[in-house]
């Protein structure tokens, strides 16, 4: 076998838990393409976004590329001055964190550019190539570590004149959790500071709650708080410069007694925001429960489950959970993607009890096998497996959503 080949077959063998695709929690019978692509980074798996229907936004290495599920067309979108760790997309913005010194990209899509890059490959079209011109990144620093993740949300007010926001939260190994305008030019409106290196932060779809999860078994609650003067709020302004974050608890997770491992890597939040729910480098999920969070005091009685993975308590390797994520409403699942070769998809409504396991096997019967001819110097694989997702609705007492 050619060094090439037995490299991109290490590649697809230790990959297999890239960021999950909403795709697999649609309805009972879908497609579900995880994407395998080359990483910067061991621990850091956030490398796809699915920001809209059959366009897939993904990095690897130094390139942005963009995929048409339906035509399995590929298009390259940008290149990038450094190596990428962490990837994002959403609300028009691409964003990615990389390099060794708080290396930041900031990508804008031009209005109807995916709908153009479909547009451009048909069909019928013999090459995967596209002509689509390759769009120029803002690049910019901040602070000066390891940018570990990214995510991209929009903040809207309750004020009239206070325009709605695009913002992305930047997580790094010198313990700040950074909010920037990207509506305002990228600009840092909010940055807090964590006791620990930060690993993964998001704020909830109704954005009024951040987390933070890092290096250290605890996660970080911030609330946002409407606290400037009415004359101030009247000027107008953008979302994210009209507030501030206050700590609303710190939570206690879960580590077994025998592991040395405390680090948590992953967060994600239902779609009502009233579910959030953690992963651990160790292989378990916890869930919150933000009602009663803002209710108790002791933010551990929030805790309204933690489930173990399927290789729980093992050193860093197969069964850490790198990524996870709530399903589209109206399903009520939660699904997570392991460290090598496995995803779990869960039913919140019996608890999480009612699961299923997929693994991730790229000889398996059932595993279909196309590649990408991607207009640059290298080969990108996925891999699409058939799957079928049915439970049966359980007594609404189990119900944890």
């Amino acid at each position: 076998m050619p060094s090439y080949e037995r490299k991109r077959a290490y590649i697809l063998q230790k990959s297999a838990s890239s960021k999950l695709l909403r795709a697999i929690l649609g309805r009972c019978r879908h497609v579900a393409p995880p994407l395998l692509i080359s990483r910067s980074h061991w621990q850091l798996r956030h490398y796809i976004a699915n920001p809209e229907p059959n366009i897939i936004y993904f990095a690897s290495q130094r390139n942005i590329s963009c995929l048409n599920t339906l035509t399995h067309k590929c298009t390259h979108v940008a290149t990038l001055p450094f190596s990428v760790r962490c990837f994002a997309a959403g609300h028009g913005y691409l964003c990615a964190g990389g390099g060794d010194a708080g290396d930041f990209a900031i990508i804008r899509l031009e209005a109807g550019w995916a709908a153009e890059v479909d547009a451009l490959l048909p069909l019928n079209l013999g090459s995967n190539e596209s002509t689509q011109k390759e769009l120029v990144p803002e690049v910019k620093n901040f602070g000066s570590d390891i940018v570990n993740s990214v995510s991209i949300h929009k903040l809207k007010d309750p004020d009239t004149f206070v325009r709605d926001d695009i913002v992305a939260v930047i997580t790094s190994n010198d313990h700040m959790v950074r909010i920037l305008s990207l509506t305002q030019g990228s600009i840092e409106t909010a940055a807090l500071d964590m006791p620990f290196a930060v690993n993964h932060a998001t704020i909830s779809p109704d954005g009024e709650i951040l987390v933070a999860v890092g290096d250290y078994q605890q996660a970080y609650f911030y609330e946002r708080r409407y606290s400037l003067s009415d004359r101030s709020r009247s000027l107008g302004g953008h979302a994210s410069s009209m507030c501030s974050w206050d700590l609303l608890n710190i939570i206690m997770l879960h580590v077994p007694k025998s592991m040395i491992l405390t680090g948590y890597f992953t967060t994600a939040w239902s779609p009502s925001s009233r579910l959030c729910a953690v992963a651990s480098e160790c292989g378990y999920v916890t869930i919150i429960d933000m009602e009663r969070l803002r209710d108790y005091e002791n933010g551990e009685d929030a805790i309204v489950a933690v489930l173990p993975g399927t290789r729980p308590e093992n050193q860093a390797g197969p069964g850490a959970v790198r990524t996870l994520m709530f399903s589209p409403a109206p399903w009520d699942l939660l699904a997570w993607a392991e460290d090598q070769g496995r995803v779990v998809v869960a039913d919140l409504r019996d608890s999480c009890r009612a699961q299923q396991i997929l693994k991730l096997d790229q000889s398996g019967e059932h595993v279909k096998k196309i590649v990408f001819d991607a207009p640059v110097p290298r080969y990108v694989f996925l891999y699409f497996f058939a799957m079928t997702v049915e439970f049966r609705a359980p007594r609404k007492r189990n119900c944890i959503c």
